[in-house]
């Protein structure tokens, strides 16, 4: 065009106001690009806490694995013991308490004491309540659990209760 305005410089209500059709588009790619700066950093909080969730996610299982190994290695060391020593169970136990961690030496600290007493029962009985009260600390699927419970057996032969 020429440098015509296509448009009036006043608007036809015959206010004063000046009316722009290039000021108006201006605002208008402003608004547009606020709105996309607002996805942009919508979307890179979602990335952000993805990630979170992705990290925290595999630091719990690190950690659920590790006690799956401690686990592991507490029973065969037991096992070992057992059968090197040939010594009473709740001695063996009294003995394992201090060398792991405390959520599984107060496992072990507990039902040595309780086959000391000789008052609950038999020892694969007295494993499974102990391992049973401590389910919560422990952190276990349900049979990951029940397969701890059970490993007294393994020690005390079969409960007849």
């Amino acid at each position: 065009m020429d440098g015509k305005r296509i448009f009036p410089a006043v608007p036809p209500s015959g206010k004063e106001k000046r009316w722009d059709k290039e000021d108006d588009c201006v605002r208008r790619n402003r608004k547009k690009d606020r709105r996309d700066r607002m996805k942009f950093l919508g979307c890179v909080l979602v990335l952000l806490a993805s990630i979170g969730y992705a990290w925290q996610t595999g630091r719990e299982l690190k950690e659920h694995v590790k006690l799956l190994y401690e686990i592991r290695k507490l029973l065969s060391d037991i096992e070992a013991e057992a059968s090197y020593t040939m010594a009473p169970m709740e001695v063996i136990l009294t003995e394992m308490a201090g060398k792991y961690p405390p959520v599984l030496g107060n496992i072990c600290a507990k039902t040595g004491s309780l086959l000391r007493k000789r008052e609950m029962g038999s020892g694969s009985g007295i494993w499974e309540r102990v391992v049973h009260d401590a389910a919560g600390e422990l952190g276990l699927t349900e049979e990951e659990q029940e397969l701890f419970e059970e490993a007294g057996n393994d020690f005390f032969g079969k409960s007849l209760e």
